[in-house]
């Protein structure tokens, strides 16, 4: 508990000293406490904070350090023992030409954020895993141009001292004829170098097409995607993908899934990690109905050793906006049929209540499923105090394997401050 507050007493003492070393200082970040109780386990307290520290110095030029404690096996920061203070991100960034009439661009050195492609360039700051210099903002006739210079262990060794454990990037982005287009390339290490194209236009005032191909130079491997939107009538909207990433497709830094590498799940964050070693079709409509909002898809796809595509998953979907008892209810259902053509029902429906005018905006929300001839359901139930103290409530029937939850109730309560 002492070594926690000094943390947060150390904090307050930079931010206090901050207009010594730059004008317009500021501080932002977070301090959490909460308790939480699962059925058939007891109580337990966490807590979490996260600092971030900027100091601007006039217009365009600010630098930022970001803090964060890390405890020594137990994530209760009360009772653990902080055994280092980590810098999360730290990095200075300035606005303006590197020469007299030169230019406007935003120059960025320390740790960097790169989000020119997620297919072959995506790099997050946090955690100082990358820093070097950045470059963007810099417009040359019609096209953007950026570009970054950075060092890294993940790029591998070289025999050259500009590419050992280092990594370059740059990225053309532009508009032509009503085309929009982003040409990227990634150089990591000594070998390991990938490129992107994508584009996008509306061929017809009702459609809309996107597209890219990326290409791995290490493992030879090539990512194609093409998207099609259409309205072919008022009200009514069609989709459909055609996609392909091989097994091989693993460039440095394209954005990856971090979730389906450590617990085998996958969700839409990532469609190179979900889609990867297959060629995928998808196809989907949407319209809206006396009020009911509709929709349907279907999911093909072939992996490397099939010859043919097959459907792996069809889904029905339906919602509505209601009102039950003067309070306004969203309600919809989905079925979903897999490939084995097992079916699965899913009924929702969350609200905000105010009946009670003492506990105002309680969130509120359901769900009912149905799989395999059982059935399942959770419900949550949510409040922040006037005084900003957060309380919920929780049931669920079916255990979570990722998070340790069992069947039951469970409860929480705390507070956050932000600054």
């Amino acid at each position: 508990m002492k070594k926690f507050a000094v943390v947060v007493s150390a904090s307050l003492m930079l931010a206090a000293a901050a207009p010594v070393v730059a004008a317009g200082p500021s501080m932002t970040g977070s301090l959490e406490g909460k308790i939480s109780w699962n059925q058939g386990k007891d109580p337990s307290i966490a807590e979490n904070l996260g600092l971030t520290l900027g100091f601007q110095a006039g217009d365009k030029t600010k630098a930022v350090l970001g803090l964060g404690p890390s405890f020594d096996g137990t994530h209760n920061a009360w009772t653990a023992s902080i055994g280092s203070i980590d810098v999360t991100k730290a990095y200075v960034e300035t606005q303006g030409p590197w020469w007299n009439g030169g230019p406007e661009v935003t120059t960025r050195l320390g740790d960097l954020d790169i989000s020119y492609s997620p297919y072959v360039a995506t790099i997050a700051s946090t955690g100082g895993q990358t820093a070097g210099i950045g470059i963007s903002g810099l417009q040359v006739g019609p096209f953007a141009v950026a570009g970054f210079h950075a060092w890294d262990k993940k790029a591998g060794p070289a025999d050259s001292r500009l590419q050992n454990e280092q990594v370059s990037g740059g990225q053309i982005s532009g508009t032509i004829a009503g085309v929009k287009l982003a040409a990227t390339g990634v150089q990591a290490g000594e070998n390991q170098s990938a490129v992107a194209v994508e584009g996008s236009t509306q061929v017809l005032p009702n459609v809309g097409v996107s597209g890219v191909i990326a290409r791995d130079m290490l493992h030879k491997a090539n990512l194609y995607r093409l998207d099609a939107t259409m309205q072919p009538v008022n009200n009514v909207t069609v989709t459909a993908e055609y996609g392909r990433v091989p097994s091989a497709f693993r460039p440095l830094y394209a954005y990856e899934d971090t979730d389906a590498a450590t617990d085998g799940t996958t969700t839409d964050d990532s469609w190179v990690t979900n889609n990867r070693g297959q060629s995928v079709i998808n196809l989907g409509a949407q319209t809206q109905v006396s009020g009911f909002d509709l929709g349907a898809g279907v999911k093909l796809a072939r992996p490397e050793a099939a010859e043919q595509f097959s459907r792996t998953q069809t889904t029905l979907t339906a919602g509505r906006h209601l009102t039950v008892a003067g309070q306004p209810v969203d309600a919809s259902y989905t079925l979903t049929i897999d490939a084995a053509n097992q079916l699965r029902h899913d009924i929702t429906a969350k609200s905000t209540i105010n009946l009670i005018p003492q506990l105002q905006n309680v969130n509120v929300d359901g769900t009912v499923t149905m799989a395999n001839s059982h059935m399942t359901w959770k419900a949550n139930a949510g409040y922040t105090a006037p005084n900003g103290m957060t309380f919920g409530l929780h049931y669920d029937t079916n255990p979570d394997a990722t998070t340790g939850v069992v069947p039951g109730a469970s409860a929480d309560m705390g507070l956050k401050v932000s600054f």
